[in-house]
Parts: structure tokens; sequence; C-alpha cells
């Protein structure tokens, strides 16, 4: 095997070294392997053998014995059997008085002789015993319960479960009953025990309330009645009337929705047993009454001047309630004097709960956030970017009373479109002109100063502002705003300076701009301190375009220069 070449790393051959050197591994192991076969474990095969041969002869001996001691009280019977009836043999013939002695002797031999084996069938036998007798305890007393006996006249009328549940059944007894002027009232006073009884024997309240009727001495029939939260409502002879009714009006809210789930908000019973024949009412008045309503529709005319919410406060309903009942009654086109509002919805005796799945989409308000900015005057407010509400669709668990909407649980939103937030800039710049030279303006287009405030340029005392112009002509040139504020002037102005831009920065300050080519503010926008506002022009009384700057204080003008850096 040839070793890696020292002079550089070559891969190929190294793989190939290592091969060579795992095959050379190989072979030795296999050489040592028989070598360890053919010295050592040849020698002690033999013993291997004996060994094995001998663990085999023990383990049998041993279970031959187990066997043996396992069946041997059964054979010793047998053949104990067998001397019996070969005793019984020899004195065939003989009177019965002597076989019966000869068997009595043999079978008192048999038991001595095999005391012991009695002994393990007694001892197996009795904890098997007892547990079938446990077991047989087991299933009785779990088929009895512990109830209450209603005793009346000294006779057990029924078994309850408590004494709650036979005085409720009394109360349903009373409520069956229907007096007349001058009838005395049901009264049931019966007296109670505790026992156990069979679980079968046990009533229910309506059964006893059987039971009491049957004992009242009146009038009884076999009938259905209807109970509303645990109250009789009535009840009528003819079987199958009231479920085809309270079917209807489930019905009657059902849309086909998949995971609709419709039901009365009212605990709802219609209990078959025995009435008295004085309150059962014929079928179609019963269905009459229970499809009606206890409360009527009530409306309400809108009145000019009237509003949504003053409506509500003024009959005293919750505002959202008012709206619930008249979807859209908040929007101008829906709330027109002359109008009639829902006020109070007529209240169903039965009242019908649905709860369904619902989708729809819902708009998702943005938020404002806001900067500040010294560009801007302290007290405003410039909105920089308009808001706008995103979109998302959601999916919710909506439960309706009555057909009104009573709560709502959201289960999942996905968001279709994502809002806009609006951008608010809050101006934090003052304008202070009481010092002059503070610095809070800045130059409103750039150029040459071509003729200063006053008289400065020699040519007259009355010009009360400072024009900028530009090598080349100032036309289209763009006009800022010298510092921030609200615009309460754009237009043109016939007193000769043209189209003008006037601008109040608070305090009693004001900044014009005259002869201007182009506006490009409007009255009342807020703007930024260098914010283009218009661009230069030569409109009004000038010579040549330019822009005429005006700084005033009070209602006075001032120079310009005090206040530009």
């Amino acid at each position: 095997m040839n070793s890696p070449k020292k002079d550089g790393f070559h891969p190929a051959e190294f793989l190939i070294w290592l091969g060579e050197l795992m095959l050379y591994l190989c072979k030795g192991l296999r050489v040592g392997l028989r070598w360890i076969y053919h010295n050592t474990l040849r020698h002690y095969k033999r013993r291997i053998v004996v060994l094995s041969k001998r663990a085999f002869r023990r383990t049998k001996r041993t279970l031959q014995h187990f066997w043996q001691r396992l069946t041997a009280p059964f054979h010793k019977t047998a053949d104990g059997w067998r001397v019996v009836r070969q005793k019984m043999i020899l004195t065939k013939g003989q009177p019965f008085r002597v076989r019966m002695n000869t068997l009595s002797d043999a079978m008192q031999d048999g038991f001595h002789t095999n005391a012991g084996l009695v002994r393990s069938l007694f001892n197996l036998c009795l904890p098997l015993l007892a547990a079938v007798v446990l077991a047989v305890v087991l299933v009785v007393v779990s088929q009895m319960n512990s109830g209450v006996n209603v005793i009346y006249n000294g006779q057990v009328i029924g078994v309850v479960n408590t004494e709650a549940q036979a005085n409720q059944a009394i109360r349903m007894v009373q409520s069956r009953m229907v007096l007349n002027e001058g009838d005395d009232v049901f009264t049931f006073e019966p007296t109670y025990s505790i026992d156990y009884v069979d679980s079968s024997a046990i009533m229910d309240e309506y059964q006893l309330a059987d039971e009491i009727i049957s004992l009242s001495g009146d009038s009884i029939a076999e009938g259905e009645g209807l109970y509303v939260n645990g109250s009789f409502f009535g009840a009528t002879q003819d079987l199958g009337t009231i479920q085809p009714v309270l079917d209807d009006l489930l019905n009657s809210q059902r849309t086909g929705a998949e995971d609709e789930e419709v039901a009365f908000a009212e605990s709802v019973e219609v209990v078959t047993g025995l009435y008295p024949t004085a309150n059962l009412q014929d079928g179609e008045d019963l269905a009459a009454a229970i499809t009606g309503t206890t409360q009527e529709d009530t409306y309400y005319t809108i009145q000019v001047g009237d509003t949504p919410s003053g409506v509500a406060d003024a009959l005293g309903i919750d505002y959202d309630q008012l709206l619930a009942l008249n979807p859209g009654c908040d929007q101008p086109q829906n709330f027109i004097a002359g109008q009639q509002l829902l006020v109070t919805k007529a209240v169903p005796v039965l009242s019908v709960q649905v709860t369904r799945t619902i989708q729809y989409q819902q708009e998702i308000p943005y938020e404002t956030e806001t900067t500040n900015s010294s560009l801007y005057l302290q007290g405003t407010n410039k909105v920089t970017r308009e808001g706008q509400n995103g979109l998302a669709d959601v999916t919710a668990r909506a439960t309706y009373v009555n057909g009104v909407e009573v709560s709502r649980t959201v289960l999942s939103t996905t968001t279709i479109q994502e809002p806009v937030n609006e951008q608010v800039t809050v101006g934090t710049g003052t304008v202070d002109v009481s010092s002059g030279g503070s610095g809070s303006f800045i130059w409103p287009m750039s150029g040459y100063v071509s003729s200063e405030y006053g008289d400065s340029d020699g040519r007259s005392s009355n010009h009360r502002g400072m024009d900028i112009a530009r090598y080349g002509g100032a036309t289209g040139a763009p006009i800022y705003a010298s510092a921030g504020g609200r615009v309460i002037y754009a237009t043109y102005n016939s007193g000769g300076y043209g189209r003008l831009v006037k601008i109040d920065h608070g305090n009693g300050v004001q900044t014009w701009y005259a002869h201007c080519n182009t506006l490009l503010v409007s009255v009342g926008d807020v703007v930024a301190q260098g914010q283009q506002i218009a661009t230069a022009g030569s409109t009004g009384n000038v010579t040549g375009p330019h822009l005429h700057f005006e700084v005033v204080v009070n209602g006075v003008k001032v120079n310009p220069r005090r206040y530009l850096p």
C-alpha cells in the first residue's frame, strides 16, 4: 500500500489510499476472527453442548415435578372414587342399610385422606364466591336511588328526587286549575319520607302532577299543555296541536344558512298529561294565543327640527336601539319630517332567537399622525396628507331576537385595503417683530433689490415696500411665503398692486406679495414658510416684472429690511 505523496494534496489519490487502508483492516479482522474460532471455540464446543443438555434435563424435571404436584390431588380423588365404586360393587345384593353404611365409611375415609385438597379448594372458592356476592350487591345497589316519598292521606302517591320537585308539581297543578268566582283554591299538603327505591319508580314533576290531579276529584281529561319558562300557558284536548304551531314560528325565522341556529329565547315545553277539563281550550284558540303578541308596534312622527339623537332622548330610549329599529335613520335623506319612526317593536308571546354567521365589509378607520414644524405658525394644523379609511372582510356570529340584532361576535377579519393615515403638521413657529432683525422671515424671491423701502433709492418717499427683481427678467420666478401663516387675500387688486397675496402671520403681522403673474394659493389656505405661493410678474402699476414685498405690523407698513436675514 502506497502512502499519499508529500509534494501536495491530491483528493483522488487520498481517497484511493484510504480505501486500500480500509480493505487491509477488514482482511486483518477476518483473519483474527477465524483464529479465535479455531483456537478457542473449537476446544469448548463439546463443553457447551454438554451444559445445554444438562440445563434442558433439569428444566424438564422441574416442569414434570410441578405438573405432578398440580394433578396429584385430582388423581388421588379419582383413585378414591374408584375405591368407593369397588366397595359398592362388593356389597351388591346386600341390604340398602348395609350399602349406605359402606358408602358413608368410604366417603369419610376419602375426606380424611384428602383433607389438604378440601382445604385448598375451600381457600380457592371462598374469595371467588365473595367476589360474586359483592358484584351482585353492587348491581342491586346501582339500581336503587334515594327518593322522597310523597304521602297523602297515609298513602304514597309517588316518589320524586327532591322535595322541591314535589313542590314544583303542586304549583303546576294549581296553574292548571281554572277557578271560577267563589271556588276554593286547590290545596294539597302532603308529607314526605326518604327511602331507597328502584330508579324506575322515581317520577318527574309532570308525572306527579298527573297523580295529584287524579286525586283532586275534578273532571279531568288527557291533553297537552304549553309551559313557558316553567309557567303554565295553556292546554288543549286536541293532541298534536301545539308542536306544529311552535315549528311554524321557528321556520318563519330560518334562512337555510348552513350553521344557523334557531330556537326560542324562552324555555318552551309541551307536556302531555291530565288537565282539568275546565282549563282546556279549543286547539285553534290556543294556537292563536301562542302566535299573538304582548305589545304592539308603536311609532313616532318626525317633526320639523327633530334629530335622531334628540328623538331618542325625548322618548327615553337608547340611541343605538333607535338605529337598530330604524336602519339608516341617522342619514338626512332618511330622516324627514312627517315620516314615522318605529319606537317599540311588537313583542310576541314567544320570542325566536336566531344565531347565524354573517359576512360583510367594514371600514378600517385611519389614524392621524402629527409632525411639529417651525415652518408653520404656532396654533396651525396643516393637513399635509388626507386620511383614507381601509376596508376589511369581516366574518361574525350575530344573534337576533325577533329579527332585531342583540349581539355580534367577530370571528375573523381579513384586511382588503390598508388605511392611509392622515398626516397633520402642527405649527410651532412664531413671528416676533418687536425687536426687529429676529430672523423669523426669509427672502420671498431670489434676485436683487431694485428699490428699497421709503426714499432710499432716491425715487419716492411713498414707496412702502421692497422691490425684488432678477437679471434677465423676473416673469415666472417662484415667490415663496416669507413666514408661515394663513392666506387672507389672493386675487387681483385694482389699487395698483395687480395680483396680490396677503398672508396673516398672527400677532398683527402680515406680508404682502404684489404684481404676481399667477397665484397658487386661495383664501383660507395655510402655508408654510418657504412654500411657493405665486410667480412673479408685472400686473398692476409697474415699469417691469418684479415682486413688490411689504411687511405690515399692526396696520403699519414697515421696512422689510429689518426682518430679513
